[in-house]
């Protein structure tokens, strides 16, 4: 019993100057790449505390632009209308109000209607998803 009691201590001060060293290579401010990141990150946005570490987020929100909303909305849509059904809907109309990005699959004058998923901007959260008919 008298000694487990010294193993337990000399295993907590490897964690703690572990943790430490771990802290003082990565502070809360540096940007952590990834193994194949690219080249140039970000460094317009923000950091800020999650339960699983900080996060970084782009002043320009998540989704930026046109491209990047258009590819979040067929990867909503493909799991639920099937792949060839998205595809048949190209190409997309994009839109922004505010911070909602509107993706709108065309019609063809088809039976079958068109996709809408609305986005938000700052975050990507899909705030709407409907299929005319």
């Amino acid at each position: 019993m008298k000694r487990g009691l010294p193993l337990f201590i000399i295993f907590m001060a490897m964690m703690f100057i572990a943790a430490v060293a771990r802290s003082a290579r990565w502070p809360q401010g540096a940007i952590q790449p990834a193994g194949n990141a690219p080249q140039e990150l970000p460094t317009s946005g923000k950091w800020f505390s999650t339960k699983w570490g900080p996060s970084f987020q782009p002043t320009n929100g998540y989704v930026p632009d046109q491209k990047t909303a258009m590819r979040i909305a067929e990867a909503v849509l493909v799991p639920i209308y099937g792949e060839e059904h998205v595809k048949a809907e190209e190409p997309f109309r994009v839109s922004i109000n505010g911070d909602i990005w509107t993706v709108k699959g065309a019609l063809h004058h088809e039976p079958g209607g068109n996709a809408e998923v609305k986005l938000s901007k700052k975050n990507g959260a899909i705030l709407y998803l409907s299929h005319t008919q």
